[in-house]
């Protein structure tokens, strides 16, 4: 298992992030199609929009959109 500082290439993206103002998370940018959200709460059609998603941070917004439908649709959110 690699820490993120020990993956290739971590610091030029952290320091790209930062010069874009772009807040960093608190995973990499490499788990966003590979974290639970995206393999559990997310149906196949809507993973594979994320995966043909060219920007990091348009990704995200797709997930986080994507799990509160689903969190909005179970039968606990309706009351």
């Amino acid at each position: 298992m690699l820490y993120p500082l020990e993956e290739p290439g971590y610091e030029a993206r952290v320091a790209e992030r930062q010069a874009g103002n772009v807040p960093l998370p608190y995973d990499d940018d490499d788990t966003v199609e590979h974290n639970l959200a995206f393999t559990v709460f997310l149906s196949p059609e809507q993973q594979e929009e994320v995966r043909n998603t060219s920007g990091v941070l348009e990704k995200r917004c797709l997930v986080a959109k994507y799990v509160k439908q689903f969190a909005m649709s179970s039968p606990r959110a309706r009351g």
